[in-house]
């Protein structure tokens, strides 16, 4: 039997490529004229198809990708074998000369069209290109040779990285790969055993075994293996339980782990299902093994198998090298001046790498978990052909397209510019390796930026760029790039990435022997080396996928929803590929529906002309005689708070005072405080608060500021008062001219849009910027409050937190408008000295509320606590819930610009999670979006913007800080609606409720990680020793960042700094856990409650834990590792307090330390002990744990053997004596 592929290889050794035939027809003879000549007319049609041989090969390097696109764009057809002649396919000079231009631009190399006619397949071009590119790079490569096997023999760089990893997590089937093939048809079973061991025979690496002495491995080849296939039978099995059984077989086969010193390294299992249907499973470890292998070992298990069963010698030519010598090559090639070439591209393209922050559903564990799960995607077939169509006419692959939208999701997901993560190339460009079987892929790093907000095309030829200097630098193996980068070790994550996306387009097609047919079984992996990997090939039934993720990390859900809005980004991408990259859409239009409008449907009616002392008056005309305030010793009744508030307004009103004039409130907390509110209010005008507290130079901005025309105060508190021209009414002196006014009702000249109040808050610039409220935004808080919390609750409402902090709107009005008591206190930490038994709602921010809780002193009569301004933790919830009488805990969040509270749930008094921010209140709209105003996806961190009732007017005399941060609602019909920009970074969960995720201006860098320092505090509040905490970041003396963490203790419970940092460390990755904790008894509390950051001591310089001094070893076990440490990193100047990685250790290097120490300590320190004691003192501490347990179970063994021993000796001398 002759084949086409041996006929055309038989043909190239005699005649061009261009003579050589596309298609082959086989006849039993061939047709003749009566004189005995060949009748050409006579001749059969042949098929319209080119392809008709089984053994079409598709693309298998980028450089063989970018070829093929290019020919099929110019030839017009939707794929392209590597082995067919350009000339031969219709491609005359006119388009050749098209074909070399094009490759000119897509890959930057100078080809001439005699180029291609002397390398007229897709294969043979790009091994030109390939080298064209090379000598254009400086990069020469020696051949490969065949060498002595007397030698010890080296593993290849990415073998050694595997062998360390095996060591580092043994007994982890973590790199197994199944090669599993579906056998259909008349099976000869010996055929297939013969075949299998002809493989192991032909390939060295099949025999290799990895021993090691003296902590580095080498390879051992044995000279034969004898291959077994044992035969499981599963016919007798019912249908339902032989599927079943054979699901259970495939996954324990693939869980069973190679030993890589014992072997052998790959495994066959015949599964009989039918009479003439079977399953065949190859397990092979990875180390000796890839995917460009699968097919090699595909084409030989077939070549052998027919050879066997028809008795006709394997047309197999040898192999002139085996994997060793190519390990040895590497090894004599990457070192000097060709080492050197490759590092300084990478060094420039890696410098500075940033970490993907990508969210994930669950804290990162301590260690990597490697539990896999996987969701394929399918996309439709017209999907698949506009992007091959995109593809070629941008002149990349179909994989840089893939690729490029991918990047621009993670980008989407993340908020950053900077995307890096990783790909695997085959890294067969050297034409002694392409038909062996082995580890020869590699690993690259893949940087694409994404500023600008560049067209998808543009961002196409980025992307395109990278991939293909990466591609000219890929013979850099990556172990040696972790090796030269040093980043932080971190055991729980993979090092420099954590995302891959590959694409191979060398599929393993079925394939039709005598009488049986090959189809290989396609299988997800439970094992997950990444925390995402996505794969994609390009089939005949379109472009299919698998997304590979770490269970321990991702739910499925989430997974899910990240593949709608891959597939969404695609179809716009082919709709538009010239949009920017901000504009093409990515949610689905369900989803979109549901963030935008669904989660925000909150209208409820609200009377729109009513003001705040409208709904005062109203209550006070249905309560006159019930208490409304209460002041010390000091009551109130509506009626009373109502005549007096009259009074003061008809006064106010003949100084000048009407709608939207701004009158000052400079007064200390008492009974007058609340009627200078009210009469403001119903005088037409808006309050501004001023606090005796605040500095002059403060008070003295807010009165130029505002241009109060009136003062409210009283004069003990005059001498306090900055040089002002403002006219000043005391309320103690003054009271008598106030109580000569009248009492009836002030004729209404204001409206709801009128302005409420003015509160001052902190600027960025450095000035304070007034807040403007108006009457209809807080009356649509006032009415949400009524719908929210009952009459029970509402009774008597604490009002202790300054007047200049907007929930102190909440804690005065809310009372008033709705029938309860206002019980005004000094401050919230003076709540002992008031009437305890008449407080039933309790507003106050976490810290205060901590400080509360340390002092005991919430009343008993306390049943609603709302807690806002400030994150706040499940801990922190719970011990309220413990006090008793408390039967509802609110977390109420909100900025000031949209009056008072935005959003809001009641946290569930079994909540173990940091309660959520909840959801909007009525008639707010809440959206979170990325930088460009568009709403990102359910799990993905954006900006909060506020629209609805709340949003102020803006801020008071600065229009241009109040459009840049209150613009026009792009998604609102009602005229002149705005947004509020918040700046604090949110995230939707699949339930509807915001979580909050911190402050964009509390956002920091270290060492390439974005930082939320309120993700660090929510993780201290969680400790049940820590009161509050409050995290910071400051710069030391060598200008490096460090986090310091400063915390108040529970006094009742033992806490030291390192169980801190230790407890952080079991819920935060490494370079979040602060450098220094500094223990407070209290937090400086600012004016209105909140931290007072800038009145946080600064640590000590001298601080220990802030750097890392020089010690020498104290003792024996600290000598023995110093000494080990010194012979294998090569230094003498080591302390017991630096890290072994920080000193330039690496995988390597760890491998020799632990085995050294072995030998010195008498002790097994594994791989992974070192990295979780990487300085002398904590790995010194740890060996003595063990000799001390070692000790014990020693001195245990010892005393039930010498207990043994008597017992013995007793029934000896019984038996004596019975004798």
């Amino acid at each position: 039997v002759i084949v086409n592929e041996d006929m055309r290889n038989y043909l190239k050794q005699r005649l061009p490529d261009y003579m050589s035939p596309s298609v082959w027809l086989t006849l039993s003879a061939l047709p003749t004229t009566a004189n005995g000549k060949v009748d050409r007319r006579a001749l059969p049609e042949p098929p319209h198809q080119r392809a008709v041989e089984h053994n079409f090969v598709m693309a298998r390097t980028p450089i063989e990708e970018i070829v093929t696109g290019v020919w099929c764009d110019i030839l017009g057809v939707e794929r392209i074998s590597v082995h067919e002649n350009f000339f031969v396919l219709v491609g005359h000079s006119l388009l050749a000369v098209l074909a070399v231009t094009r490759l000119r631009a897509s890959l930057g190399v100078e080809l001439t069209l005699r180029t291609l006619f002397e390398a007229p397949t897709i294969e043979e071009l790009a091994q030109r290109i390939e080298v064209q590119r090379s000598v254009e790079k400086g990069r020469q490569v020696p051949a490969i040779v065949s060498v002595e096997r007397s030698a010890e023999l080296p593993l290849s760089f990415v073998q050694q990285r595997l062998w360390f990893l095996d060591q580092l997590f043994p007994n982890i089937p973590l790199y197994n790969m199944p090669l599993w093939l579906h056998l259909q048809g008349q099976l000869k079973v010996v055929a297939l055993e013969c075949s299998l061991q002809e493989i192991v025979k032909r390939h060295e690496i099949l025999r290799t075994t990895i021993h090691v002495a003296g902590g580095t491995p080498s390879q051992v080849i044995a000279p034969s293996l004898a291959t077994s296939l044992p035969c499981l039978d599963l016919r007798m099995l019912p249908e339902h339980k032989r599927e079943a059984e054979l699901q259970r077989l495939m996954h324990e086969e693939e869980m069973l782990p190679f030993d890589l010193m014992q072997g052998p390294l790959m495994r066959a299992m015949l599964l009989r299902l039918h009479d003439h249907e079977h399953v065949l499973l190859v397990t092979v470890h990875h180390i000796v093994f890839d995917g460009w292998s699968a097919g090699v070992f595909y084409r030989e298990l077939s070549t052998f198998y027919t050879a066997f069963e028809t008795g006709v010698a394997a047309a197999l030519p040898d192999l002139p090298i085996q994997y060793a010598d190519f390990a040895i090559w590497q090894r004599h090639w990457f070192q000097g001046e060709a080492l050197e070439r490759q590092f300084s591209y990478w060094r420039k393209q890696l410098a500075d790498l940033p970490v993907l922050q990508l969210h994930h559903d669950h804290p990162r564990p301590l260690d990597e978990t490697f539990r896999g799960a996987a969701r394929f995607v399918f996309l439709p077939l017209d999907l698949s052909a506009q992007l091959r169509a995109l593809s070629r006419a941008e002149g990349v692959t179909l994989f840089i397209l893939l690729l490029a939208t991918f990047q621009l999701l993670l980008s989407r997901y993340t908020g950053q510019e900077d995307i890096v993560l990783g790909t695997v190339v085959a890294n067969r460009n050297v034409a002694e390796i392409e038909n062996l079987i082995g580890f020869f892929g590699n690993t690259l790093v893949l940087r694409t930026d994404l500023s600008d907000n560049p067209r998808f095309c543009d961002l196409l030829k980025r992307v395109h760029e990278v991939a293909l200097d990466a591609y000219t630098h890929q013979d850099l193996p990556f172990e040696k790039l972790v090796e030269e980068f040093q980043p932080k070790r971190d055991p729980s994550r993979h090092p420099l990435f954590q995302v891959v996306f590959t694409m191979y387009n060398a599929l393993l097609e079925p394939l039709e022997l005598t009488d049986l047919t090959l189809r290989p079984l396609a299988r997800t992996s439970s094992v997950a080396k990444f925390d995402l990997a996505v794969h994609f090939e390009d089939t005949e039934q379109g472009v299919v996928g698998v997304f590979t993720y770490n269970i321990s990390l991702f739910d499925s859900d989430t997974i899910e929803r990240m593949i709608g809005h891959f597939q969404t980004l695609l179809t716009g991408i082919v709709a538009d590929s010239a949009c920017p990259i901000a504009g093409l859409p990515l949610l689905t239009p369900t989803e979109r529906q549901r963030l935008l409008y669904e989660w925000n449907a909150t209208r409820l009616p609200v009377p729109e002309k009513t003001c705040i002392h409208d709904l005062i008056q109203a209550q006070s005309e249905c309560t006159p005689h019930a208490i409304a305030v209460i002041f010390e010793q000091m009551h109130l009744t509506f009626a009373a708070l109502e005549q007096r508030a009259q009074q003061l307004g008809h006064y106010l009103q003949s100084l000048g005072v009407g709608p939207d004039v701004l009158v000052g409130v400079y007064l200390e907390r008492s009974v007058e405080m609340i009627v200078a509110l009210l009469g403001i209010l119903k005088a037409g005008g808006a309050y501004v608060p001023l606090d005796s507290a605040y500095p002059q130079e403060h008070i003295s901005y807010i009165l130029q500021d505002t241009c109060v025309s009136v003062l409210l105060t009283q004069e003990s508190l005059l001498t306090g008062l900055p040089p002002s021209g403002t006219t000043t009414v005391c309320m103690d002196s003054d009271n008598s001219l106030i109580a000569q006014q009248r009492v009836q009702s002030i004729r209404k000249e204001i409206v709801s849009e009128n302005l409420a109040y003015v509160l001052y808050t902190s600027g960025t610039t450095g000035r304070p910027k007034g807040i403007a409220i108006t009457h209809r935004s807080a009356v649509a808080f006032l009415y949400w409050a009524k719908n929210v919390f009952g009459t029970e609750e509402r009774a008597g409402s604490l009002a202790a937190l300054s007047l200049c902090f907007d929930l102190s709107v909440f804690e005065i009005f809310v009372p008033l408008s709705w029938g309860g008591c206002v019980i005004l206190t000094k401050n919230v930490l003076h709540l002992p000295l008031v009437s305890m038994q008449n407080v039933t709602l309790l507003s106050v921010v976490p810290s205060a509320m901590t400080e509360l809780l340390r002092m005991d002193a919430i009343p008993s009569s306390v049943r609603a606590v709302i807690l806002g301004g400030e994150p706040l933790s499940s801990t922190l919830v719970q011990q309220i819930y413990e006090q008793g009488a408390v039967q509802y805990v609110y977390n109420l969040y909100g900025p000031t610009e949209c009056t008072i509270g935005t959003t809001y749930t009641m946290v569930a008094r079994d909540e173990q999670k940091a309660p959520s921010i909840g959801q909007p209140l009525t008639n707010a709209q809440v959206y979170v979006v990325d930088r460009y105003l568009s709403p990102v996806p359910i799990g993905i961190v954006g900006e909060l913007y506020i629209g609805g009732a709340g949003v102020a007017r803006g801020y008071l005399n600065r229009p241009e800080l109040t459009a840049d941060r209150f613009i026009p609602h792009p998604w609102s019909n009602e005229p002149g609606a705005r947004l509020y920009k918040t700046g604090d970074l949110v995230r939707y969960r699949v339930d509807g409720q915001l979580e909050f995720v911190g402050r964009r201006d509390l956002q920091v860098k270290v060492r390439g990680f974005r930082i939320e320092l309120e993700e660090i505090k929510c993780a201290l509040l969680e400790h049940p020793a820590v009161q509050d905490a409050v995290v910071l970041i400051e710069d030391d003396a060598s200008g490096d960042k460090r986090l310091i963490a400063y915390v108040v203790l529970d006094e009742r419970q033992t806490c030291s700094r390192s169980d801190l940092r230790n407890y952080l460390k079991q819920r935060l990755p490494d370079y979040m856990v602060p450098a220094a904790f500094v223990p407070l008894k209290a937090m400086p509390l600012a004016a209105n409650g909140k931290i007072d950051r800038r009145s946080l001591p600064r640590p000590m310089a001298g601080d220990r834990e802030l750097r890392a001094t020089y010690v020498r070893p104290r003792n024996k076990v600290e000598q023995a590792i110093t000494r080990v440490w010194q012979e294998v990193l090569q230094t003498e100047d080591i302390g017991i307090h630096d890290s072994f990685f920080d000193l330039g250790g690496h995988s390597l290097l760890i491998v020799q330390v632990s085995s050294r120490l072995r030998d010195v300590l008498e002790e097994e320190i594994s791989i992974l002990t070192m990295f979780e004691y990487p300085t002398i003192s904590s790995l010194a501490a740890f060996v003595q744990r063990m000799e001390n347990c070692s000790s014990a179970l020693l001195k245990d063994q010892r005393q039930r053997g010498k207990k043994k021993n008597n017992t013995r000796e007793a029934r000896k001398m019984r038996r004596s004596v019975n004798n």
